[in-house]
């Protein structure tokens, strides 16, 4: 949270709650870097793709379970 309240300060509201259903564990465990692979970057790509379609400054990328 703290990454997105410094990138977007006030121009967004976070909406927060307890406990979110239904989304799946994006922490994989460790790092993620450039040449990262496998079912977990597919996965953070997937969830980021939907984001970036309304804040652009995120770029959209293909779910090809390659990072960078």
């Amino acid at each position: 949270m703290e990454i997105v309240r410094y990138l977007y300060e006030d121009t967004i509201y976070v909406n927060t709650e307890e406990q979110i259903s239904r989304i799946l564990v994006s922490w994989p465990g460790y790092g993620l870097t450039v040449g990262s692979s496998g079912p977990k970057v597919q996965q953070i790509q997937a969830q980021l793709d939907p984001i970036a379609t309304v804040y652009l400054a995120i770029p959209q990328v293909t779910s090809d379970g390659i990072c960078g």
